[in-house]
């Protein structure tokens, strides 16, 4: 029997992912229905002209660099400083890292005000680095990489992002990831979205303060979904490892999370009422497959929280939760 259901239970939630990547009846008006919408060509395509692009040599620029028009521009070098986007609103910028260094004592290393989408490429086996000091200055400026606009970063080079008193990078619309890799050091955040938080095809190794992967829009409840379709996520986390406000889904990728300092911090102490299991019972006081009613639980803790608690999940959504495919490895202070 116990088999039976186990099966059941996997078709169910392929049945279910299946309609969440191939149907348009998913009730979340504000999420694309299939992968192909999560993902544009222009997302998954790195490649520039290197004949009409403006380059930029950081190690004799004057902070900050704007950027001010419609273009692509490959940056390389150090700065002490930032470089600011503020293209028209119609604008779609592409910035290209090719061995770049942005150290900013006081806000983001790089900062987005305006622009219709922004790419940030990462150049083929470039090692390139994106720090904030440690304050941030500025009002409501709080990730080493910081975009108001549409943000999607790819490519096949390396990034290390480094921000001790913020996020790492910070999308206030969409966020998406397509290529490179990553590693992230941050007191908030690893990586922070209002709309989504999109990944295919890339490694992200996150240490953060808060969530690794945090998507939440407090002015619309439909959004703040997170989208994972392939890739390697090695997330280590004082809060939830993925925290997505509405719908999580993962339809593939490799997970090694590790939340809340994993499951030796939990509280190991039983609860009658826990899950609403009565005395260790069932719901309505019905025993559990095997029996068992009242016998201690040792291979599940138990975690003591309350309201003013943070959270140390490994996988959370506030609606929809659907793992397709995957391989996991979760430690845990609160549920898996």
């Amino acid at each position: 029997m116990k088999r039976i259901l186990a099966i059941l239970v996997m078709v169910s939630m392929l049945v279910g992912c299946s309609q969440a990547t191939e149907s348009s009846s998913v009730s979340t008006p504000s999420e694309p229905s299939t992968d192909t919408e999560m993902f544009t060509e222009r997302d998954r395509r790195a490649d520039y002209d290197a004949d009409t692009a403006t380059r930029i040599d950081l190690n004799t620029a004057s902070s900050p660099v704007n950027i001010t028009e419609e273009g692509v521009y490959v940056l390389s070098g150090s700065l002490s400083g930032r470089v600011i986007g503020d293209a028209p609103d119609t604008a779609k910028v592409q910035i290209v890292l090719d061995n770049a260094t942005l150290t900013n004592p006081t806000s983001a290393a790089l900062e987005i005000r305006q622009a219709d989408k922004v790419f940030v490429t990462l150049a083929e086996n470039s090692q390139n680095t994106l720090e904030n000091g440690g304050t941030f200055a500025e009002d409501k400026v709080d990730g080493a990489l910081f975009s108001k606009a549409d943000l999607t970063l790819n490519g096949a080079g390396n990034l290390t992002v480094i921000s001790p008193s913020g996020h790492g990078i910070v999308g206030k619309d969409d966020l998406v990831i397509t290529g490179g890799a990553y590693i992230i050091n941050c007191a908030s955040h690893g990586l922070d979205a209002n709309d989504s938080i999109r990944v295919a095809d890339a490694s992200l190794t996150v240490s953060a303060g808060k969530d690794g992967l945090h998507a939440e829009n407090n002015d619309d409840a439909q959004k703040g979904f997170v989208y994972l379709e392939s890739g390697n996520f090695t997330l280590t986390a004082e809060g939830d490892g993925i925290s997505a406000a509405h719908t999580l889904t993962v339809l593939d990728g490799i997970f090694t999370v590790t939340a809340g300092g994993g499951s030796e911090n939990g509280t190991k102490t039983a609860s009658d009422n826990y899950g609403g299991f009565m005395g260790g019972g069932m719901p309505g006081g019905m025993m559990p497959p095997g029996g068992g009613g009242g016998r201690p639980r040792t291979a599940s803790a138990v975690i003591d929280t309350t309201e003013e608690s943070t959270s140390m999940k490994g996988l959370k959504s506030g609606a929809d939760l659907k793992i397709c495919g995957g391989t996991f490895i979760i430690d845990s202070a609160d549920d898996a």
